[in-house]
């Protein structure tokens, strides 16, 4: 008796990790496609770096419902712009992998809001696409409607995104630089 309880507890636990694993991969997959059908629009990639602004001049600040309209306008403030590249298809092959990695640990998240980076994607006819505004220090982000959920974020993530900037050539982390 004991036994048949042994081996239905045996097969129930690997009943139960198969589901789980099956429903990692599926996540995984989901993920993937809405990365791919989002990215198949996309011609080109800007990445824009500039300080918190919280330290730009009053009136020059913008709240983040503004973010869309003055991107789509291409009227953000050119004098706090830091740094601004276009990346190549590499680099945006490498960016649209990192969209991609998904972490199934812990996911850190912090309040602070501060952003520095934007990510602004233009479709064929140079129309902005989609926008992704990042603060890389708390793990949080504000994004254009059809780039939300695309992106599985948090500061550790906010970590790989520093290192992959830094390999594309932006240099503007904190205020301090």
């Amino acid at each position: 008796m004991i036994k048949k309880v042994f081996k239905f507890l045996g097969i129930f636990i690997l009943s139960i990790l198969l589901i789980i694993i099956i429903l990692i991969g599926k996540y995984q997959y989901d993920q993937n496609q809405k990365v791919d059908d989002f990215f198949s629009k996309v011609d080109r990639v800007e990445i824009v770096s500039y300080p918190s602004r919280t330290n730009w001049d009053e009136s020059d600040r913008l709240k983040t419902s503004e973010l869309y309209s003055i991107i789509e306008k291409s009227s953000f403030k050119e004098k706090y712009i830091k740094d601004r590249i276009q990346l190549s298809e590499e680099q945006k092959n490498r960016l649209i992998d990192l969209f991609k990695d998904i972490n199934l640990r812990i996911a850190t998240q912090a309040a602070c809001y501060e952003p520095r980076h934007l990510i602004v994607c233009f479709d064929k006819n140079n129309k902005v696409y989609g926008y992704l505004e990042l603060c890389i220090e708390c793990g949080t982000y504000d994004s254009s409607k059809n780039m939300e959920g695309i992106l599985n974020f948090s500061m550790e993530k906010g970590a790989k995104f520093e290192t992959l900037f830094k390999e594309f050539g932006i240099k503007h982390f904190t205020d301090n630089n």
